[in-house]
């Protein structure tokens, strides 16, 4: 079973205060960085029973203030096992996957949605298509205005998650909402946000 979450993904800050707190002159953050936040995601490819067992949760480990930036670390979870991603988060907007080996991969770039529209990363080209307002149903949220981002590859699986085009919903200090990929000439969604809270452990 494949999730279609942004290079794990891109991936939320509620409606509540975080530690990557928006300040002025400062964009926004679209990933989540309140240690606790919680968010859960079903594939909407599957029937609705497979969907609740296959969900993929994502927690917020740790927040720490680096000369980076904030370095957030993810719990993401599914019934066949978990696993672990740092993100950099920067004032600017950008977000990097920080690797291993210390090194780093754009996720979104510095001035994101806005002043950057358009870049490449790891043969992947994004680009920003527009705002539009999130439908989530039973998650209420108080910014549901979303930014979403296209995805193009020419690169085969496994090679890359991403085949042909992929379109994204993120929203500010959220991140992905929801996923939608071009299949047989139409958008077909395969992944959506259904659950979000705060926690200590998993849900």
């Amino acid at each position: 079973m494949k999730h279609y979450l942004l290079p794990m993904p891109f991936l939320a800050a509620l409606a509540l205060l975080t530690a990557c707190e928006k300040q002025e002159g400062q964009s926004a953050i679209y990933t989540p960085t309140t240690v606790g936040t919680t968010l859960q995601y079903e594939a909407h490819e599957l029937d609705n029973g497979m969907r609740v067992n296959d969900r993929l949760q994502l927690m917020v480990l740790q927040a720490k203030q680096t000369d980076g930036g904030l370095e957030v670390t993810y719990e993401f979870s599914t019934m066949q096992g978990t696993g672990r991603d740092t993100f950099l988060c920067q004032q600017d907007g950008g977000i990097f996957q920080v690797n291993a080996d210390g090194s780093k991969d754009m996720l979104l770039p510095p001035g994101f949605p806005d002043k950057t529209t358009s870049w490449q990363s790891n043969h992947i080209t994004f680009q920003v298509l527009g705002r539009t307002k999130a439908n989530l149903e039973g998650i209420d949220l108080y910014d549901l205005i979303g930014v979403w981002v296209e995805a193009t590859t020419d690169l085969p699986q496994p090679l890359s998650l991403w085949k042909g085009k992929t379109r994204i919903l993120l929203l500010p200090s959220i991140g992905e909402v929801e996923t939608k990929v071009l299949h047989g000439g139409s958008w077909v969604t395969v992944n959506r946000l259904v659950g979000i809270g705060t926690s200590t452990e998993p849900m």
